[in-house]
């Protein structure tokens, strides 16, 4: 299960990749297919979806050493 834990931060980076992709894309009008969601190209739909990924992936990044100064890991 320890071993498993430091999966999550590589998943991490994958999403704040997906979401830096996201807030980088500049379509207009059709919509884009990112981590199995269908997002709007619209500014403000790319800047909240862009900015939810990179906040998710932050804190998949960050939840195994919370976890371990917290002793449950």
């Amino acid at each position: 299960m320890k071993k498993l834990v430091w999966v999550v931060p590589f998943v991490g980076l994958y999403v704040v990749y997906e979401g830096i992709v996201v807030l980088l894309t500049q379509g207009r009008g059709e919509s884009i297919y990112e981590l199995g969601m269908l997002i709007p190209a619209t500014t403000p739909s790319l800047m909240t979806h862009g900015s939810i990924f990179v906040l998710a992936g932050i804190a998949l990044i960050c939840a195994p050493f919370i976890l371990r100064k917290l002793g449950s890991i």
